[in-house]
């Protein structure tokens, strides 16, 4: 079920990320960002079918984590900030239903001193406002 919920938003990433990149005018951080959304897209694809060793799977959980910390300071166009709210609202639901985060197999994320899950939330807030000009 995980793989498949995976496979779904990776396609619809990419899906999204191409759309935005050919119908755009990007800035620099934005054409990176999209570039490493891809590349994190395609990754948990390849080691869905591919890969199946654990180690591999760290990959792109680290780059989709960078991704959601630095998208609302970096990005300036409007559609990347909605794709990292919406990215934020499958993280936070994929988590809720699997009460884990499945680009690992792992519960580490609950160890952390912080509650990953409440700084998504701000973090989706900050791009909102980015969204509306406020910040």
């Amino acid at each position: 079920m995980e793989n498949k919920i995976l496979i779904i938003l990776s396609i619809f990433c990419i899906t999204y990320i191409i759309i935005v990149l050919s119908k755009f005018k990007l800035t620099f951080f934005d054409k990176i960002y999209s570039y490493i959304a891809l590349i994190t897209s395609v990754l948990v694809i390849f080691n869905i079918f591919f890969v199946k060793k654990e180690i591999f799977g760290y990959i792109p959980h680290f780059l989709h984590a960078t991704l959601m910390i630095i998208a609302p300071f970096i990005l300036k166009n409007n559609y990347l900030l909605i794709f990292h709210i919406l990215n934020i609202l499958f993280t936070l639901w994929t988590r809720y239903i699997f009460n884990k985060c499945i680009l690992k197999s792992d519960k580490e994320y609950l160890s952390l001193p912080f509650n990953i899950d409440r700084m998504f939330i701000i973090l989706a807030i900050l791009s909102g406002l980015r969204i509306y000009g406020l910040v």
